[in-house]
């Protein structure tokens, strides 16, 4: 008697475990379906044209679905302006300096 007990519990254990995660895997998608949905709620409400990458960038940044550090990413596309000495050369110059003087050489 003991036995039978005991494998019914067993078998109601696994189809519990079986509900749960297809609950869970049903959980997901409805998480993916609402961020899908906010996101478009989001760009439908600001219909804009950018006039650079950065700016679209900074706008997919706003999006709900978006999952990092938003102002972090948004300093590090911005221009770094660092302040030169008289008469010193900026690195984009040395560098294009350097590809012309490579490409004069072959």
């Amino acid at each position: 008697m003991l036995w039978l007990q005991a494998d019914e519990r067993l078998e109601k254990k696994e189809k519990l475990e079986l509900k749960k995660s297809e609950l869970a895997i049903e959980r997901e998608r409805i998480k993916a379906l609402f961020t899908i949905i906010s996101d478009l709620r989001h760009i439908q409400l600001s219909k804009m044209y950018f006039k650079t990458d950065a700016a679209f960038k900074d706008f997919l940044t706003t999006l709900p679905s978006y999952s990092g550090d938003a102002k972090k990413d948004k300093q590090e596309r911005r221009w770094k302006v660092t302040k030169r000495k008289p008469g010193e050369i900026p690195a984009w110059k040395k560098k294009r300096l350097a590809e012309q003087a490579s490409e004069s050489l072959q």
